[in-house]
Order: structure tokens, then sequence, then C-alpha cells
């Protein structure tokens, strides 16, 4: 659940292009710091109103496009504020990454496999043939 709706960020965001209002009245009006509604209607600026709905898929991202992101953020002066908007993902992820990176390498921004590993390794196909085969001979 997220704590501000998509409709409130794009009604904000779009009060502020259009220049109906200030981020100072913006903030008082909604109550919502001015820092947030900056980060809202510069993700509005470069990817449009629609990077402000919610996202409620989980997005797995390439290799590539991390080591984009982490390169673009370590090389400019921006902020990872800035870079999240630019690459339309969340800003925490870009910190994530780049923690990442930083302790790890490329390496360290691969996918890893998740979950228990298995008790017993699966039967092979050769395994099941033979075991069938086994099974035939058995009966003659």
């Amino acid at each position: 659940m997220t704590k501000y709706s998509s409709e409130l960020k794009v009604q904000i965001a779009s009060d502020y292009l259009y220049g109906r209002d200030s981020y100072n009245g913006l903030s008082q009006k909604y109550n919502i710091a001015a820092s947030i509604i900056r980060t809202w209607v510069k993700a509005a600026e470069l990817n449009g109103l629609e990077s402000l709905k919610v996202k409620r898929t989980k997005r797995e991202y390439s290799v590539d496009f991390k080591l984009d992101v982490v390169s673009y953020y370590l090389k400019s002066d921006v902020g990872g504020n800035l870079v999240a908007a630019k690459f339309n993902i969340s800003p925490s992820q870009v910190y994530s990454w780049t923690k990442k990176f930083q302790r790890g390498g490329p390496d360290a921004l691969l996918p890893v496999k998740k979950g228990r590993p298995a008790k017993m390794p699966k039967k092979t196909e050769k395994a099941k043939r033979n075991k069938q085969i086994g099974t035939l001979t058995d009966k003659q």
C-alpha cells in the first residue's frame, strides 16, 4: 500500500506543471513536504504523468540496466532522486544497486536465486527411462 494515491500525485504534479500553484503552496494545501512534490514533478517532467502511477507488478531488471543506472549515478553530480526519475525507478533502488556495486563489483548485481534448495536432486530423463525399462523387464 502506498502512502499517496496515483491520482493525488498526478493532480499535484499537473497543478505545478500547468502553473496553478507553487511547491510551497501545494505543500501547504495538501500537507505534503515540498521535497516529495519536487520529486513527483521531476519524474513527470522526465517521463510523463504516467510515471507517477503506482506499479503493482514486480519488475526484474537486466544487469546491463542496473550497471547503466549505477554508472550514471556515480559519474554525474545529480542525486539519487533525479537519477531515479530519469530511469523511472525508485530512489531506494538506485542506492541499493550502488551499495551492492561498491561492495562486490558488477557480479553483485547479478540475480540471486531465492528459496530453500531442494533436498533431493530432480530425476533426469535418463533415470526415468531406465526405471520404466526396469519395470517393463520385470513384468515379462
